[in-house]
């Protein structure tokens, strides 16, 4: 696995979990596109993410209609990264 996230490190795409859609259940692990920051924002490489109640209900369908998240949505409002 680390031969494959080494591959991935010079490219527009990075590993990641996911949903796919709404729902328990739901969260995936794969390859993803990497985001690209606007004006203003930028980007970070985020090491380790822990999974708060927000994700949680996130990930059982629970905030999906209030937020209007676009799939594949990727929870994390935590991270530790460089």
């Amino acid at each position: 696995m680390l031969n494959d996230i080494l591959e991935l490190t010079e490219t527009d795409q990075m590993y990641g979990s996911y949903l796919s859609e709404g729902g328990e259940g739901k969260l995936e692990y794969g390859v993803l596109d990497r985001p690209k920051p606007g004006k203003g924002q930028v980007l970070i490489r985020v090491e380790a993410a822990p999974l708060n109640p927000s994700d949680l209900y996130c990930m059982e369908g629970k905030y999906g209609q209030m937020m209007n998240f676009e799939y594949p949505f990727t929870p994390g409002w935590e991270g530790s990264g460089n």
